[in-house]
């Protein structure tokens, strides 16, 4: 897939930084490393970085790299690190998804683990600085916030936009084995394929099937590999208890159907001449009034239920969702056939 390339417009997430942080300087570095041509590599800002996350406030040096001498206390190392995952959230949320600036921070990151790495205690676990990407995790796991639908003080197309920017970053931290959470991928699929959308609505249809075609295209490899690791850690008293637990999904599931059809009828007749808004209804049950009845979890038979549903999705839909839809189908036919068999 082609990338674009040029300058990007970062000045809403340089609007939230907390000016009396690092993060402005923080933030700096990043927006060097992503203007056209710069000669702020990734891996010049790592050190630059490095060196900016162990200077203290009163400018004295905390963190010596050529002694490995290391003062900095448990707690002012986590909120610094902190601090950058909170600046490249900002900044990743403006990149749009299909720009090479999106894998020059994931090239990022990937330096950063390469630094030698210092041994820290965050919030009672032992992580080693940065080789573990220390907090990514946790971090990111507190923003993840779907888009506020109801929110009419923002416009539709921009809370789409950063949604959709700030997956595909995830989904490729992942496919660079930088990261394992393959949750955030299951829950945004799920929600495409498998629910209902939180409104009724084609902006909203269109965007959540664009997240996540994107994690396919962007982290399909990644979410692949993991399959079989998943599988393998799991006994039978796991999926039995696994499926019990989606059973009674698949209930509430089966009534909100039930629910949801009458309210349809409803719509229908409220709607009358209104084609534009049927179709949005219409979409709505296209794409959310299949729930998967599996087995629990993320496996092979997700996998495989997933890529049909994008397969039929294609074949059904128009515009954008055809298009994102017939390219998550093809991706993962891909995957599937240079992987150790075909689902």
């Amino acid at each position: 897939m082609s990338l674009q390339v040029g300058p990007i417009d970062l000045s809403r997430a340089k609007d939230h930084l907390y000016t009396e942080t690092i993060e402005p300087r923080l933030f700096d570095i990043l927006a060097a490393v992503l203007e056209p041509n710069s000669h702020t590599t990734p891996a010049v800002a790592v050190g630059q970085i490095n060196n900016l996350l162990y200077d203290s406030q009163d400018g004295n040096l905390l963190y010596d790299a050529q002694d490995s001498r290391v003062s900095v206390t448990d707690a002012e190392a986590s909120g610094l690190a902190q601090r950058l995952w909170l600046v490249l959230i900002q900044v990743v949320q403006l990149i749009p998804h299909d720009h090479e600036g999106q894998d020059k921070l994931v090239e990022l990151l990937h330096s950063l683990t390469q630094l030698p790495p210092i041994t820290r205690k965050f919030w009672g676990t032992r992580y080693y600085l940065w080789t573990d990407l220390p907090l990514l995790g946790q971090t990111l796991r507190d923003w993840w916030i779907g888009p506020d639908y109801d929110n009419d003080t923002i416009p539709k197309a921009r809370v789409a936009f950063h949604w959709l920017n700030f997956n595909s970053f995830a989904a490729r931290v992942l496919n660079a084995d930088l990261a394992g959470w393959t949750n955030f991928a299951e829950w945004e699929v799920c929600q495409a394929l498998e629910r209902p959308p939180p409104l009724p609505e084609k902006w909203v249809i269109d965007c959540d099937i664009a997240v996540a075609a994107e994690w396919i295209l962007r982290g399909g490899e990644g979410l692949f590999k993991r399959l079989s690791k998943e599988e393998l850690g799991k006994d039978k008293d796991e999926f039995k208890e696994e499926l019990s637990e989606n059973k009674a999904e698949l209930s509430e599931h089966k009534a909100k159907l039930i629910e949801n059809k009458a309210e349809l009828g409803e719509n229908k007749e409220k709607l009358g001449e209104d084609e534009e808004k049927l179709n949005e209804y219409k979409a709505r049950s296209l794409i959310a009034w299949v729930p998967y009845s599996g087995r629990p979890g993320f496996n092979r038979e997700r996998w495989a239920y997933w890529k049909k549903r994008f397969g039929e999705i294609a074949e059904e839909a128009d515009g954008s969702v055809l298009e994102w839809s017939a390219q998550a189908a093809a991706k993962m036919g891909e995957i599937d056939g240079q992987g150790s068999g075909k689902l």
